[in-house]
């Protein structure tokens, strides 16, 4: 799993989009966030949040592999 920063992102918006990028030889089963599908298409993937205002949102990404091996990232949106 890959994306473009490990730092906190900041919004003002009720909506975030989180987006990066997977592979493995395997191929890719799934990735999903906070538990939910995201739209996988090929390499990419992503997925809409809905934010609360004045609050940090904890975004758990997991995707995981043909044969099962999981890879997780945390990152966070204020």
């Amino acid at each position: 799993v890959s994306s473009s920063s490990s730092s906190p992102t900041f919004t003002t918006s009720p909506s975030y989009t989180v987006s990066g990028t997977v592979s493995d030889l395997s191929g890719i089963k799934s990735v999903t966030v906070n538990g939910e599908e995201a739209t996988l298409d090929g390499t990419n993937w992503s997925y809409s949040l809905a934010l609360a205002a004045n609050t940090t949102t904890t975004v758990t990404v997991i995707a995981t592999d043909n044969v099962g091996t999981t890879s997780t990232v945390t990152r966070y949106v204020h």
